[in-house]
């Protein structure tokens, strides 16, 4: 097998030494429920009700990669572009420890970085009930220029405790604690920074089921690149399952693989059960059927295994990081894209977002 970015990365694996372009991720919009409010005279923090998380990111002259406990939420490989956005991320977070982290990448391998370089990103949470009051948890800011103490990361927002039923103001008897920012140098791509700051942020949030998975076997340490397919045919098979259906119009055959990635959706973003399992049937129902889309060919030597969360969550990626289940428009331009992730439990691979 080829492994994929020979031409661009020192090694053939896939690895996460350089940002690529941002997927589309296939999600089905919110559908809102009522949620009483707390009872009693004392106030009860937003975050032990139903906080909804999210990362605003601001981004000019850049190139990057955003993540969130370890994930890739977000990639840009053109330092040109500018992008103001926010993105949920509750499906990402657990209840304490969580991380906000840039890698940041100058133009090319030990340059300097674009003087204009600048991304903040910002943890936000505002109460599902209560759409109007959001408040800011903590920022993370990379500016290409140093300040006089050599930091590019002076204009992140300070460390300290602060109190959520407080409206996140410091206060030495709070209960969410931002820590210093961390900067590191990138291994395999000489000048790249890793950027990232820890955050104590308890919360309702349950604990998703990919934090406790078995840990994803490290396929890069595989020198043979036949061994290096072997390792992953049995992740590839579960993608091809998918690809097949679709190819076959039998959707119904897959849907029990969304099961967890479905249930745990619904519980992140406080819809009714069943929400999300109805949306990415509807999707998929849809790619299997619309006449002006065509799949993507798919085998085993075009995509290879992206592991990440602390190695407890994978996902097969084509060139630049492109999902493994693409549709191309057959008219103009545009695709419809399946980002798809997998964990996995006693020798089982699952679907899990």
């Amino acid at each position: 097998m080829k492994r994929l970015y020979s031409t661009i990365l020192s090694c053939r694996k896939l690895s996460l030494l350089i940002p690529a372009v941002v997927t589309t991720v296939v999600m089905t919009a919110l559908i809102l429920v009522t949620s009483n409010d707390a009872k009693g005279s004392e106030p009860m923090s937003l975050l032990q009700n139903k906080p909804l998380y999210s990362v605003k990111v601001d981004a000019v002259g850049a190139k990057y990669t955003i993540r969130v406990n370890g994930i890739s939420i977000l990639r840009e490989i053109n330092p040109r572009g500018q992008i103001a956005t926010i993105l949920p991320v509750n499906h990402w977070m657990r209840s304490g420890e969580n991380s906000i982290e840039i890698l940041a990448f100058p133009d090319d391998k030990n340059e300097p970085f674009r003087r204009d370089f600048h991304l903040n990103i910002a943890l936000l949470v505002r109460d599902y009930s209560d759409p109007d009051n959001e408040y800011t948890v903590a920022t993370l800011v990379f500016d290409g220029k140093k300040d006089e103490d050599g930091s590019h990361t002076a204009q992140s927002s300070p460390s300290g405790i602060y109190a959520s039923d407080k409206g996140f103001e410091a206060h030495p008897s709070g209960d969410v604690e931002v820590f210093d920012v961390t900067t590191t140098p990138r291994d395999g791509y000489d000048g790249a920074l890793d950027v990232e700051r820890i955050i104590n942020i308890p919360s309702s949030l349950p604990l998703w089921a990919f934090f406790n998975s078995d840990e994803i076997p490290d396929y890069n340490a595989i020198e043979d690149d036949d061994e290096y397919e072997k390792a992953f045919e049995s992740l590839y098979n579960e993608y091809k399952k998918i690809q097949d259906a679709i190819a076959n119009k039998a959707i119904e055959s897959i849907l029990p693989m969304f099961d967890e990635r479905n249930r745990e959706t619904d519980l992140a973003f406080y819809r009714e059960p069943g929400t999300t399992a109805a949306g990415i049937r509807e999707d998929l129902l849809e790619a299997a059927h619309r006449a002006d889309l065509e799949l993507v060919e798919l085998d085993i030597g075009s995509v290879g295994p992206l592991v990440e969360g602390d190695s407890r969550i994978v996902s097969l990626r084509r060139n630049i990081f492109n999902p493994t289940i693409v549709l191309n428009f057959t008219e103009g331009i545009g695709s419809r894209r399946f980002p798809i992730y997998f964990r996995i439990q006693d020798g089982q691979w699952i679907l899990t977002r």
